[in-house]
């Protein structure tokens, strides 16, 4: 072999070295969980400030509940990372809650403490697909490595802002990520059906119907123990 070639071929060796380094290093620094979940809230102009506050103290609610406890225990050993994202127009969604670790009351008890203080950023359009697409990005250097990912899109309206939903469900599709519904109602069946022809999509994906916003916390604790559960196996 010529010096040059040497020379060259001892330089790429050293760099896939430093790449194998780099990606073990991050590897390792990523926590092990069963589940990445980001709950991602309708925050639009039809929903008001007490609707708002009904959804988020559903979702607080919720992991305070005992039988979110023995979900986890049950379901998902290594615990969840969980995010809460607001979102309304197409340039609009806002990380509320930033990524945590929820395997234990304790845990749980601090979440819905950071839920119950979260402030609303926006009172806008509904753009379901951009909504998808921040979630999607969120997965990226999270800091958490899941066995599985899933988007949680609640909302009462069908989607009349931003891009197609259908190019950013696929791209979360294509990465493996699961998205479930939670719709609330509100005698509005437009909007159920169209979460679940255009919006959820994936490996054991559903939808979960609320009456109207009075009825989210039950409605997303049923939704939250599936989600921890995971898809059954047939």
């Amino acid at each position: 072999m010529k010096p040059a070639a040497r020379r060259w071929a001892g330089r790429s060796a050293g760099l896939l070295a430093w790449a194998l380094l780099v990606f073990s290093d991050q590897a390792q620094s990523q926590e092990k969980v069963d589940l990445e979940l980001v709950i991602a809230v309708d925050v639009s102009g039809s929903v008001d400030s007490e609707e708002y506050t009904l959804q988020m103290g559903g979702i607080a609610a919720a992991f305070r509940e005992p039988q979110m406890f023995d979900a986890i225990r049950a379901s998902t050993p290594n615990g969840i990372a969980v995010t809460v994202v607001l979102w309304s127009s197409s340039d609009e969604q806002n990380a509320v809650v930033g990524w945590r670790r929820v395997a234990n009351p304790d845990q749980a008890a601090d979440f819905a403490a950071a839920v119950d203080g979260a402030r609303r950023s926006s009172s806008g359009n509904t753009a379901i697909g951009s909504a998808i697409s921040h979630a999607t990005g969120l997965f990226q250097g999270n800091g958490f490595d899941g066995s599985r990912r899933v988007i949680d899109v609640s909302g009462d309206g069908i989607s009349n802002d931003g891009p197609d939903i259908a190019p950013a469900r696929d791209r979360a599709l294509a990465r493996g990520i699961t998205i479930n519904g939670l719709v609330i109602v509100e005698g509005n069946l437009v909007a159920n059906r169209f979460y679940r022809e255009q919006v959820v999509g994936g490996v054991g994906a559903f939808v979960v119907s609320a009456r109207g916003f009075a009825d989210f916390a039950e409605a997303f604790l049923r939704k939250l123990l599936r989600e921890i559960r995971g898809p059954a196996i047939s």
